[in-house]
């Protein structure tokens, strides 16, 4: 059984992701997550080469304490 939503209900979304392509610029179908998060500043990416060069257990380290801290795998 699926769930049903009201027809306001359905429409209240339609507007929300609507608002949210036009304040981020959003253009193609197939949106990508990561892009759109990007764009919102909820995550930053920087380039592998410009990371310091760690050993794995310092990198596996340095990735757990951004996981905990919320900002992804790549901040430092």
């Amino acid at each position: 059984m699926g769930v049903s939503l009201s027809h306001s209900r359905y429409e209240e979304i339609k507007r929300i992701v609507v608002d949210l392509f036009i304040k981020f610029d959003v253009r193609c179908v197939l949106i990508s997550g990561f892009e759109l998060a990007t764009k919102m500043g909820r995550i930053s990416s920087m380039p592998e080469n410009t990371l310091p060069t760690l050993k794995p257990i310092a990198m596996q380290k340095t990735a757990l304490k951004c996981m905990a801290l919320g900002k992804g795998f790549v901040s430092l």
